[in-house]
């Protein structure tokens, strides 16, 4: 199940990201990866996230690292795709191109997620499977 989310919020980065994974961890649990596919944005530390998704085809990323970024008030992003991951199953989302937040996964978890939400539209082609086709990985 694949949902855009244009909520937004008072931030540079406009989006309540750390909100959506906030909520994915409460059901995935704390036992999670997160893997970054890509990462486009404004500050230092998103700047070398974005250099190292270009050398490799991602990277993984420590918690303590990630959710301060994904606040959006010091470093924020304009783009993400990444992964939060457990050992049962996988939520890909992120933010695309400034414009909207996207989620996808197992249409029961997601439609859990989705309802934080007021303003979301489903979508059919997965933002992970265009942006590797897009870079050619």
């Amino acid at each position: 199940m694949n949902y855009w989310i244009f909520d937004r919020i008072d931030t540079p980065q406009g989006f309540p990201l750390r909100g959506l994974i906030d909520k994915v961890l409460e059901l995935l649990g704390n036992k999670v990866s997160f893997r970054i596919f890509s990462a486009w944005g404004h500050g230092e530390k998103i700047f070398e996230l974005d250099h190292k998704t270009n050398e490799y085809e991602w990277v993984d990323i420590p918690p303590e690292i990630l959710l301060p970024l994904s606040e959006g008030v010091e470093e924020w992003f304009y783009d993400l795709v990444m992964e939060i991951r457990n050992s049962e199953q996988s939520i890909i989302c992120g933010i695309h191109d400034s414009s909207m937040m996207f989620i996808e996964g197992e249409a029961e978890t997601v439609e859990i997620i989705i309802l934080q939400y007021s303003n979301i539209e489903p979508y059919s082609r997965s933002k992970l499977e265009s942006d590797v086709e897009k870079r050619g990985v």
